[in-house]
């Protein structure tokens, strides 16, 4: 009997002994699987990180051209990079050089738009910018990388605007001889610089959109009254803001107001 319950007894220890080694591998297994599972974890957030980092950044130059250029945007999005390009890193779409040989006559068209319209120049300058963005994203950043796609983005910009303006045979203004001496080359002379003055005494002056727009509705012969119907304000309100405008460009555009 002593022997029998010796030998159960002796069952039973070693019984103890296998659950305690299972136990014991089960410990380090279950450690093993939460540490390769919290590895995963780190690895797959820290990947998917780097994979946002290569994104471009919305506000930037190339963010907001690659939001227009990739295809999972929505159209408000891709419209709203347009139009912060249009006012920031593109707002002078068209190159000095040429710009100084043909800006008479995109002055012009500009003018005949905006009246037409009833807009100002600048959002006239613009609504231009912003639809040929969405013409030139895919050719201008699809064969190059960030650097090219910027630098192309510009050339082709320069190219397209400028043909939204004045057509495809833009060049026979560029060809055009401007003479001093004659009255009519006297007049494109003076208005190109007239607006290029306004241009740039606007700009200074950070004036409000209601101000620009009453500003040069203004110079391009509208009534106050007309424009403040436009804007949806009281003649009162338009006067106070046109001579405010006035007022904050007064020593950059005498000659011109």
């Amino acid at each position: 009997m002593t022997t029998l319950k010796s030998f159960l007894d002796y069952l039973n220890e070693q019984g103890k002994q296998k659950q305690a080694i299972i136990d014991s591998i089960k410990a380090k297994q279950a450690a093993v699987d939460r540490d390769s599972f919290q590895w995963i974890i780190q690895n797959t957030l820290s990947f998917q990180k780097s994979i946002t980092d290569l994104i471009p950044k919305s506000g930037t130059f190339y963010g907001d051209l690659f939001t227009i250029f990739r295809t999972r945007s929505t159209e408000t999005e891709r419209l709203e990079a347009a139009e912060r390009l249009s006012k920031t890193f593109l707002k002078n779409p068209i190159a000095k050089k040429r710009w100084k040989a043909i800006g008479w006559k995109i002055i012009q068209e500009l003018k005949a738009r905006s009246k037409s319209r009833g807009t100002t120049t600048e959002e006239e300058l613009r609504r231009s910018i912003v639809a040929t963005l969405f013409i030139i994203a895919k050719p201008a950043i699809g064969p190059y990388g960030p650097k090219g796609g910027i630098k192309a983005t510009r050339r082709l910009l320069n190219e397209e605007v400028t043909k939204d303006f004045l057509g495809s045979a833009w060049r026979r203004y560029k060809d055009e001889q401007i003479d001093p001496e004659k009255k009519d080359d006297k007049d494109k002379i003076q208005e190109f610089e007239m607006w290029q003055a306004l241009d740039a005494a606007i700009t200074e002056a950070n004036l409000g959109e209601a101000e620009k727009t009453l500003l040069i509705s203004n110079f391009l012969g509208a009534k106050t009254v007309d424009t403040a119907k436009k804007l949806g304000i009281t003649d009162s309100s338009a006067r106070v803001k046109m001579h405010r405008a006035r007022k904050k460009i007064a020593e950059n555009i005498k000659k011109i107001l």
